[in-house]
């Protein structure tokens, strides 16, 4: 429930920038639908602007429409700032009904008219809405840089409700991170700001992240309260959004309570507010709710029901085109964050070299006192460079072992789980499946049982590499024989998603390696290629002698890797962990253990790819003389 929590925080807590929400909500509407009448030029603008955020939490289609015609308008009388603000508020508003590929398009053309037209307020605005989109695609580092980056920048300009929001979002992250305390103390933080400037809206949010703060800790009455002070606030606002994500808060809330028919009433309720305002991604956190409801319910054909409609509208919500696409758009402005940082650098470096051509005779002393000093920091730097690389490899271990308690906490009980849920679904009401669905939830058992099998391999291989436990036995390998051990063990995988595995292997490839070593490099290779293959498409697998070594490669023709997730392919973060074509799970841990073992074993790991054409990974080891 983790993770749906999290695309639930984040869809009702991160925006930013909101109208006064009330009892007078209504009457400022009604006026400022009045307005169009005799409105032009920006004032025109402004107002479909502000008719945009005045909507965005009662009725998400109309703010949409009010945002498109702020940003046509603009275009046309060729507004940048009227179009910049039409901009952000749609693309929130696509990111809230989970189309986060446009959404991210739309906040990236904002923060650049922002920047062109230097609105330092709404340059910030626009970095705490990209976060949302980082954080969602749980690129929790990068997400909590631009936070902080806005946070900065909020409180420069002394903005107060910018800073109160931008709080509340770093905590969120810190949350997300497992550092429940570190984000209580921004959540508190932010609470005491929107208290002070009676912000209703924030004080809302507020309370409903303290409540899960609550829950985390199982002070389940406290966090009761909290939830119901939020959904007083939400009611009052009109704000059915908030209301609706609360109510599959108090609903999830109440099911942990073991109070299954008050879960059942308010899950139910916010699966009906979500279609009323139609946003799929609350609609997606209420189905996956009352699955569970029914569930602890015994009302197994129910819970069945559910449990489809909750997948139906995850796969499309989250689908491997989509996830490109933001994968895509979040690499371009990586790329042009950091050329701009350069060209700000080498205007620095330009107006300083100026300053140093229109110095006298006395810079010249100056310049020699600098050379000695430049002399005496090269000598500085290489020590602290050996101090600094001691440091980078405890920080590297330290990093490695967080991921490997992630991978424990989080890699093993996702298939576990999956396990227990339909195993129970399969013994509890066996007399009311078909043979059909019988056999759908055995293999899903049978799928669960294979990832983590191949899961547990990994990491007690892992784990023995890094403690130096593992004894590698060097000796003569065939490595055909070893190909088509591997095959046979995926074949059935490889034929469920009408893959083709060719191979070609030298009869004459003899490696000399540890054997057990090249093959779990080989198995965590094909499983690889099999996950992000198309249907009906082919994996090559190929062997050969070449000078002395035996080079062994396994070619796809998937998904491809983007250029920043190859870049840091072969490191144990979770940031480049990526589902496969058929929503395959995984852990970023194999590709990494391979690489360590390949290394042990005197060899080299390498890869060439390019998105949408496929991939090529192959490994060279000594050969047998």
């Amino acid at each position: 429930m983790k993770q749906s929590y999290f695309i639930f925080l984040l869809s009702s807590y991160f925006l930013i920038f909101s109208g006064d929400l009330g009892a007078q909500q209504l009457t400022e509407i009604a006026d400022l639908r009045k307005k169009l009448e005799t409105a032009n030029d920006t004032t025109l603008a402004g107002i479909y602007f502000e008719l945009s955020m005045k909507y965005q939490h009662m009725k998400p289609d109309s703010a949409m429409y009010f945002a498109e015609e702020a940003i046509v308008h603009s275009r046309t009388i060729n507004y940048q700032k009227g179009e910049a603000d039409g901009l952000i508020s749609l693309g929130r508003l696509k990111r809230d009904k989970g189309a986060y590929a446009e959404a991210l398009d739309d906040l990236f053309m904002s923060l650049k008219i922002f920047r062109d037209i230097k609105d330092k307020k709404q340059i910030a605005n626009a970095l705490n809405d990209i976060s949302i989109v980082y954080a969602i695609s749980e690129d929790y580092e990068q997400s909590l840089d631009f936070f902080k980056q806005a946070l900065t920048m909020f409180q420069e300009l002394g903005d107060e409700k910018g800073e109160s929001y931008a709080l509340n979002n770093i905590g969120i992250i810190y949350q997300e991170m497992g550092l429940d305390s570190t984000a209580r103390d921004y959540f508190l933080q932010s609470l005491h700001i929107k208290e002070k400037n009676n912000d209703g809206y924030g004080i809302s949010r507020a309370y409903s992240n303290l409540a899960s703060i609550m829950e985390e800790y199982e002070l389940y009455d406290e966090a009761l309260l909290y939830y119901f002070k939020a959904d007083s606030v939400y009611q009052t606002q009109f704000d059915l959004r908030g209301e609706a994500d609360n109510y599959i808060s108090i609903a999830n809330l109440y099911h942990l309570m073991n109070a299954h028919d008050l879960a059942l009433k308010y899950g139910l309720k916010g699966l009906e507010l979500s279609y009323e305002i139609n946003l799929p991604p609350i609609r997606q956190d209420a189905l996956q709710v009352l699955t569970i409801i029914y569930e602890s319910l015994g009302n197994y054909k129910e819970a069945l029901k559910y449990q489809r409609s909750y997948q139906y509208l995850t796969d499309s919500l989250l689908n491997v085109v989509s996830l490109e696409n933001v994968e895509r758009l979040k690499e371009k402005f990586n790329t042009e964050e950091k050329e701009r940082e350069i060209i700000a650098l080498k205007k620095n470096q330009e107006l300083q070299q100026a300053l140093v051509e229109r110095r006298t005779i006395q810079g010249y002393l100056l310049i020699g006192c600098v050379m000695l000093l430049l002399l005496s920091s090269v000598f500085l730097y290489i020590a602290y460079s050996a101090g600094r690389k001691k440091k980078n490899t405890l920080l590297k271990m330290n990093r490695d072992k967080d991921r490997f308690l992630s991978i424990l906490s989080h890699d093993i009980k996702s298939p576990l789980n999956t396990l227990k849920g339909f195993s129970h679904l399969l013994s509890s009401s066996v007399d009311h499946l078909s043979q059909d669905e019988i056999k759908t939830f055995g293999n899903r058992i049978n799928s669960s049982l294979n990832k983590l099998t191949q899961l547990i391999d990994n990491l007690l291989e892992w784990s023995m590499v890094r403690t130096n436990v593992s004894e590698m036995h060097f000796d003569k390998i065939d490595m055909k024989e070893l190909i088509q051990d591997v095959v046979e063990l995926y074949q059935l995988t490889a034929e469920h998603k009408k893959i083709e595995i060719v191979t070609d292997a030298s009869s004459d490839a003899f490696g000399y390696a540890d054997y057990n070593s090249i093959h779990t490099v080989l198995r965590n290779l094909l499983s690889n290629g099999i996950k992000f293959s198309h249907p009906d498409s082919k994996i090559m697998i190929k062997t050969e002698s070449d000078k002395g070594q035996v080079r062994t490669s396994v070619k796809d023709f998937g998904v491809g890797i983007g250029k920043e997730v190859l870049n840091r392919l072969f490191s144990l973060t979770k940031d480049k962990v990526r589902n496969g074509t058929a929503d395959e799970k995984g852990t970023g841990l194999g590709l990494a253990l391979s690489k360590e073992l390949i290394l042990e074993n005197n060899g080299e790991l390498n890869v060439m790819s390019q998105p949408g054409q496929g991939s090529e990974f192959s490994f060279l080891i000594p050969a047998y003389q």
